[in-house]
């Protein structure tokens, strides 16, 4: 199985690629890139290459995991320049590291929120401290497919 991660940026227009293609990405930047990973022993052999917890369309961020098998004797520390090279404008790998921990164990996000507010700027702040003093937030989404 793959033990090895890659932290990378996904920002500006490349915010729009949808997480298929992301994947597709990937897989293409590490043959263009050179770098021997890991891949099935099938008929139709493909890359072990997952992303944890994928970002919805639109949105950006400064802080996705990838998981993928190095093949031995491949260094971590050339892996980002490697697959920056190969990689369209808004995808940049920051970081390439052993998995530690099992991929199952990620299950926090942190978000970066910006709030563009016309009106009462006290108002604002009050509303804004007391959604922050909460423990939590709990989000439901609804279904789609859900009867009501």
């Amino acid at each position: 199985m793959p033990k090895d991660r890659l932290l990378f940026a996904k920002e500006g227009r490349a915010r729009y690629i949808s997480h298929l293609d992301l994947m597709r990405t990937f897989q293409r930047a590490f043959v263009r890139a050179d770098i021997p990973i890991k891949h099935t022993e099938g008929f139709n052999p493909h890359p072990f290459i997952s992303i944890a917890l994928p970002l919805s369309l639109g949105f950006s961020s400064r802080c996705e995991v990838l998981e993928f098998g190095l093949l031995e004797g491949t260094d971590h520390a050339g892996v980002p320049d490697l697959l920056n090279a190969a990689l369209p404008e808004g995808v940049r790998v920051l970081e390439c590291y052993p998995g530690e921990r099992p991929m199952r164990e990620l299950q926090w996000i942190d978000y970066q929120l910006q709030v563009d507010y016309a009106g009462d700027v006290q108002g604002l702040q009050q509303a804004w401290s007391k959604l922050l003093s909460r423990e939590s937030w709990v989000v439901e989404k609804p279904s789609k497919k859900a009867k009501s």
